[in-house]
């Protein structure tokens, strides 16, 4: 049988490293085991290492935003890739090969309120006192 994963892909290697870094910080720990930290110091780290990613990603993006400002052609190929259903950096190499398979994408639409139980008729009430304007 075939081997699914390459260990030379940088995709799987980086997988794999966040995978191991989850299962440092998620498995359950061994009782024998001393803790290695405070937990309250783990989760500084934790959200210093989240905001660090955070900050990255925007400077990314913001890179993104500016190359494709400055190629109308490729946004133009780009926004065709997001709208067949295209996410990473593999599938935009299919995209660009005319390898890619399209992905079938949910749209949303307009939702309607529907009444499920059958109407109330609207009923006057009796007129029991005579209209003084009559």
């Amino acid at each position: 049988m075939r081997n699914r994963h390459n260990d030379e892909d940088p995709e799987y290697r980086d997988f794999e490293a966040a995978r191991e870094y989850a299962r440092h910080y998620y498995d359950e720990e061994d009782p024998d085991e001393e803790p290695e930290e405070d937990p309250q110091d783990q989760l500084l780290e934790l959200l210093r290492n989240i905001e660090r990613k955070r900050e990255r990603l925007n400077v990314d993006m913001a890179a993104l935003a500016s190359l494709l400002r400055r190629h109308p052609d490729l946004q133009r190929q780009w926004h065709a890739f997001l709208c067949s259903g295209g996410v990473s950096a593999k599938d935009f190499e299919g995209f660009l090969e005319g390898h890619f398979c399209h992905r079938s994408i949910r749209h949303h639409r307009h939702l309607r309120l529907v009444v499920s139980r059958k109407s109330v008729p609207i009923r006057r009430r009796p007129d029991t006192d005579p209209d003084e304007a009559a």
